[in-house]
């Protein structure tokens, strides 16, 4: 009780002068540690003591242990305002870099660190270089932190010093701290420095894999993030290295999971042996699933990971439904990222239960989870053939008994459907036609009169449906507008005598009355093609889309720099490191003769050097089209003089 009465008599507000002229009066010892106590307790509680540096620096002669360590407490944490004020003692500090006690030394290191300027850091290579050889693990590790710090001042000055080599050879030290004091100051400067790119080679890999397991949670998550700067030359070598990193590392929290099973990724570019591959795969799920049940920011960063993982090796991770369903209780961000997971996960044997569940996320709520779930409905029947029947069924249930934000996501995915499956799915046209009037939203209407338009010769009253919509032309959004350009065209040539007067308006109002150049731009483009013989015409229209069963489906390049950048804000944002990060630098796969070919156009000769060919995340189209398998059929319009209707 005592203790903590003379503790409480330290936080008590004073003056910067008031406590600097206790602290030069105290003639004692222990009057002087009671003196430093205050002021570090007063600037704990947000006042300004940095007027005191120099009186505190003052201090640092004295032969006192308990002095030294909160002089140097204070000086480390609150110098940097007064750097050039301190200059005058460096010769004080290195002489306490040279004391018999360690934790003087490794004091005296650490605050001549934090006060770098020209006159510290050369006062500071002599002392630094001695303390990498102390005999104490704790002054050699904070030696090791000194020379990061150094570096990111002075970079010329440490490369031309040989501390670099030092903290390679450090890499073997018999302390475990020592080892990742040197790893995380590599790490630190090749991540800090625009022209270092650290290296790391089997040999040392390897070493920093076996002593992985005797390392704090701290240094685990800085050997592995430094296992990345190794490229194995060989399908053996990231094998070797993948099996000793599965054994040793202990993946107790959510952060050593995330960068284990990054650095798993990684390896498994290098690697050509499904069976291996698939073994790492099943590890990755095995690290990251005891996880599940984290808190709702950290569940969020691990999911987002593992649909990355999803995307980058969808026939290697194999996980269990099971973990990725949806909850009451989940907010609505971790919602909409398990649906994205679990059409990565659905196959033609769990596709089925994967609908029930899509089916039963219908119902939430929340508007964006429902509209989620819906989509991924339609992206489930384009991905499985065997499972769109199902599929199709349980969007006409939604369209008929659910809110009206169903039917508009309803009939923009169906568009879809009917675009890969064009001679499957006629019947439902007929339904979707009895829901025009209720159909307000833009997407909604575009998909819709997409549909009457390329449709037109098998949908009854398509004519009139789109003569409909051309009543409010002018008044429709620009992208309605485009549709309906193109839907009448499609009716013209399907149907000449009923279409000609409804395409002859709209070409008219878009090219004289809109005011949009894109509209407008259409319009003269279809005047010219429809002057054209109408085969042309035809074959223009009605062209054949590539077809890819994956809507934003991000590239493979940018999924391995996203990858790379695992366990940080960079995959949650998926953006550019530099422009959202400014410090973060960009990531590449390297290149060597063990990559795999599909990676290689766009590897680099090393992970923070732009490849030859370079692309960034931006790279990617925003949604893919799919094909129309059934081509368009001859019409009478062949024999029609088209270029009389203009």
């Amino acid at each position: 009780m005592a203790d903590h009465g003379r503790q409480d008599r330290c936080f008590v507000y004073g003056s910067a002068e008031e406590l600097g002229s206790d602290l030069v009066n105290a003639k004692s010892y222990s009057k002087k540690v009671a003196v430093l106590k205050r002021i570090i307790a007063n600037a704990t509680m947000g006042n300004d003591m940095s007027a005191l540096c120099t009186s505190v620096a003052e201090c640092m002669s004295l032969q006192d242990i308990h002095i030294k360590k909160m002089g140097y407490f204070f000086l480390s944490n609150y110098g940097m305002r007064k750097k050039e004020a301190l200059t005058p003692y460096i010769d004080l500090f290195t002489q306490d870099a040279k004391s018999q006690d360690a934790i003087t030394r490794a004091s005296a290191l650490r605050t001549m660190a934090s006060l770098l300027t020209d006159d510290m850091v050369h006062g500071l290579l002599d002392p630094v270089r001695s303390a990498l050889y102390d005999k104490k693990p704790y002054v050699r590790k904070t030696a090791a932190m000194c020379v990061a710090r150094m570096y990111m001042y002075d970079a010329a000055l440490m490369e031309k010093s040989g501390f670099i080599e030092k903290l390679f050879g450090m890499m073997y030290d018999t302390s475990t701290d020592v080892v990742v004091s040197a790893v995380a100051a590599l790490y630190h400067m090749a991540e800090s420095s625009h022209t270092m790119q650290l290296s790391v080679n089997f040999k040392q890999a390897n070493h920093l894999v076996q002593v992985m397991h005797q390392c704090s949670e701290w240094g685990q998550t800085y050997i592995m993030e430094t296992l990345l700067f190794f490229t194995p030359q060989t399908g053996q070598e990231a094998h070797m290295l993948a099996d000793a990193l599965s054994r040793h590392v202990q993946v107790h929290s959510p952060t050593l999971a995330l960068t284990a099973s990054k650095v798993a990724m990684f390896l498994m570019n290098y690697m050509s042996d499904m069976e291996r591959m698939n073994a790492l795969g099943r590890w990755i799920g095995y690290v990251l699933m005891p996880h599940m049940k984290a808190p709702p920011e950290i569940l969020y960063t691990i999911l987002t990971n593992v649909l990355l993982y999803l995307q980058r090796r969808p026939m290697v991770l194999r996980l269990e439904l099971s973990p990725f369903l949806c909850t009451y209780s989940d907010p609505e961000y971790i919602k909409l990222v398990k649906l994205d997971i679990l059409y990565q996960l659905a196959t033609q044997s769990n596709a089925t239960d994967v609908l029930d569940e899509l089916q039963s996320c219908v119902t939430d709520i929340n508007e964006n989870i429902a509209r989620k779930a819906i989509h991924m409905i339609g992206r489930l029947a384009l991905k499985w053939s065997l499972v769109a029947d199902p599929c199709v069924a349980a969007l006409e249930t939604i369209m008929q008994g659910h809110a009206d934000y169903a039917l508009q996501e309803s009939v923009m995915v169906v568009k879809d459907i009917l675009r890969k499956y064009p001679d499957r799915y006629g019947y439902i046209v007929t339904m979707l036609c009895d829901h025009i009037p209720s159909l307000y939203e833009s997407p909604a209407k575009v998909s819709m009169i997409w549909i009457l338009g390329h449709f037109c010769d098998r949908v009854e009253g398509s004519t009139d449906a789109l003569h409909d919509y051309t009543l409010s032309f002018l008044d429709e959004s620009s992208d309605v507008q485009l549709a309906l350009l193109t839907a009448t065209v499609k009716l013209f040539l399907r149907k000449p005598k009923s279409g000609g007067p409804i395409v002859q308006k709209i070409l008219h109002q878009a090219t004289d009355l809109v005011a949009n150049p894109d509209v407008r731009d259409r319009g003269y483009f279809y005047m010219r093609l429809l002057t054209l013989d109408a085969n042309i015409a035809m074959a223009v229209a009605f062209a054949d889309a590539s077809s890819e069963e994956a809507l934003e489906q991000l590239q493979q390049h940018v999924l391995d720099q996203l990858i790379l950048h695992g366990a940080s804000l960079v995959p949650l944002l998926q953006q550019n490191p530099p422009v959202m990060i400014p410090k973060v630098r960009h990531r590449f796969m390297p290149d060597s003769p063990a990559l795999e070919p599909s990676a290689r156009p766009h590897a680099s000769t090393h992970m923070h050097a732009e490849p030859s060919q370079y692309h960034t995340m931006h790279d990617t189209d925003d949604e893919a089209v799919y094909t129309d398998l059934a081509p368009p059929q001859p019409s009478d319009c062949a024999s029609v003089a088209v270029g009389q209707l203009i």
